[in-house]
Formats: structure tokens, C-alpha cells, sequence
């Protein structure tokens, strides 16, 4: 066999180990933990799908390189959680050593230019790098959430931690940012059977509107928004109230969709039309189908 051929069916063959490597998040509908191929994945066809939600414009082929081949080196490293100290102390390390050997079973050339991908994502100054870099904060955020924040809680991770992390996103996309409350939330602040917690007291109080931390953003170029949020006692959380209040939405549409084990929307979007009756509120989406099939046909529809 050509010598070029077997190097690049080794480095083929050794990248399937990538699917050995499990991540602490776990699928949605409350699966099993997934792995970083499954993670990589998931992430490159967000990239392709949200490419237009970039601060700027991207080659979106070489994101979605990028989001393929940004946690091969975990195949010698180990997945490194997100927000684990220690870990995060010898992580460079472990993955230039990984980077090394996992990169140089390939040809010279091809070891070059994957390297520099790599490389260039880990830099993260460019507005590909930014955006890749918006899509590892945003998927496992995305599988969070539709899980009710157990994998968090199972690591004891602050609501603080959540946000921090998720400040990056902006960077990449200030489209795809989340709106996060000033004053973070605790899990005793969301303890839904204790009715004196924050939470249900916003909930309870119509005229309560949480402060949402960060710039305001620049909407003026929007005809159409989507607006997710959890159900939190059978409608939107108040930071949803702010935001109408915030912004000038006059004419526009919101395409309203929510996250729930059991509650409906119905009770949530009718609320919001009654907060924003210039808004075109069109019916919304309840999601909990475990691959996201039903949110991207209903996007894309």
C-alpha cells in the first residue's frame, strides 16, 4: 500500500478512539453521557446551521474543521471538564503532547495544516475561532438545559460558573448570547417546591423584572426573533418580561419556543402577547425530542 494512503487510514482509524472518550454532559431527554465525537459532531452541524448568526463572516467549512478535530487531542489527554480547576491547570500540556503524536501519524502536509487548524482555534483570534468557539459554549448548554441543569448539579456548578463561561459566546456571536440574569441564579434560588424561593417570588409578582446583565443589543437589523426560555411555574421566566420591556419590538416577530418535560407553551406565548401586543407572536414549540429533529424542522420550516 502507498505510504501516504496508510498514514492517513492510521490516523483515520486512531481518531475513532475519540468515541471511547466520554464527556460529563449527557444527551438530551436524559440519556447516557455523550462522547467527544458525538460532541464534535453535534457541534460542526450547529455551525453550518447558525453560520449566519456570526459577528462577522466565517469560511464555515474550516469552523466546522475545527469543531471536528478541536478534542481529537483528548484521546491521550482525557476529556478536561469545563469546570474542573485542577484539571484545567494541566491541560495545555496534556493536549500539546497529545497534538504531537495523534497529528504525526498523518503526511507532513496534512500534519501541518490540521495542526494549524487546531492551533488556531486554541488562539482563538480569529472570527472562525471566535464563532467554533461559540458553538463548544452553546451545545452542551443547549443538552443542560434540556436536561434541567442535572449534569451542573451533579458537579455542584454555580449558576455564576454557567454565566461566566457563557460570556464568551458573545465574542463569536452576539446573536446566539444568552440572556443572563444580573444577579445570577443559585439552585436554591430555582428549589420549585419551596414557594419562598427567589424564583417562584418573581414568578408570582407580574411587575418582577430581573436585570439582564451585559450591553444591550442591537436589534435594529432583526425582522425575526427566536426566543427561548424554560418554563418556570407554567410560563416564562420574568428575565422574558424584561426584555420586551428593554427593547423596541415594534413590528417584529418572535418565534417563541421552550424547553419543558411536561408543561405546554401555550400559557407562556399567550403571556407574551399580552406584554407586546405590537409584536407579531406567532404559535411556538415546545421542545423535548431528544435529537433536536423537531427544533430544526421547525426553524428551518
Amino acid at each position: 500500500m502507498d505510504e501516504r494512503l496508510q498514514k492517513q487510514l492510521n490516523f483515520i482509524l486512531e481518531i475513532d478512539k475519540e468515541k471511547n472518550i466520554f464527556r460529563q454532559t449527557h444527551l438530551s431527554g436524559h440519556g447516557r453521557r455523550e462522547n467527544d465525537a458525538e460532541h464534535a459532531w453535534h457541534m460542526a452541524v450547529m455551525a453550518y446551521l447558525l453560520q449566519e448568526y456570526s459577528n462577522e463572516p466565517v469560511d464555515v467549512a474550516r469552523v466546522m474543521l475545527m469543531c471536528l478535530l478541536h478534542d481529537v487531542v483528548e484521546i491521550d489527554a482525557g476529556d478536561t471538564y469545563a469546570y474542573d480547576a485542577d484539571g484545567l491547570k494541566t491541560q495545555k500540556a496534556r493536549e500539546d503532547a497529545a497534538k504531537q503524536r495523534i497529528y504525526s501519524l498523518l503526511p507532513d502536509d496534512q500534519k501541518r495544516g490540521l495542526m494549524a487548524v487546531f492551533d488556531e482555534f486554541e488562539a482563538d483570534e480569529t472570527a472562525e475561532a471566535h464563532f467554533a468557539h461559540a458553538m463548544d459554549n452553546l451545545q452542551p448548554l443547549l443538552l443542560n438545559n434540556s436536561n434541567g441543569g442535572s449534569d451542573w448539579a451533579d458537579h455542584d456548578v454555580t449558576a455564576k460558573q454557567v454565566y461566566g463561561r457563557q460570556s464568551r459566546t458573545e465574542k463569536g456571536s452576539a446573536d446566539l448570547y444568552e440572556l443572563t440574569p444580573e444577579q445570577p441564579y443559585t439552585s436554591q434560588d430555582l428549589s420549585y417546591n419551596n414557594d419562598a424561593c427567589r424564583a417562584s417570588q418573581e414568578q408570582k409578582d407580574p411587575a418582577a423584572r430581573p436585570r439582564i446583565a451585559g450591553q444591550p443589543l442591537d436589534l435594529s437589523q432583526y425582522g425575526t426573533i427566536y426566543l427561548g426560555y424554560p418554563i418556570w411555574w407554567g410560563t416564562a421566566p420574568r428575565i422574558i418580561n424584561t426584555f420586551l420591556d428593554t427593547y423596541d419590538l415594534t413590528g417584529k416577530t418572535i418565534r417563541p419556543f421552550c424547553t419543558s418535560g411536561s408543561s405546554g407553551i401555550e400559557t407562556s406565548v399567550a403571556d407574551i402577547r399580552a406584554a407586546a401586543p405590537e409584536v407579531n407572536v406567532t404559535a411556538g414549540l415546545r421542545v423535548d425530542d431528544p435529537d433536536g429533529s423537531a427544533l430544526k424542522a421547525w426553524v428551518l420550516g
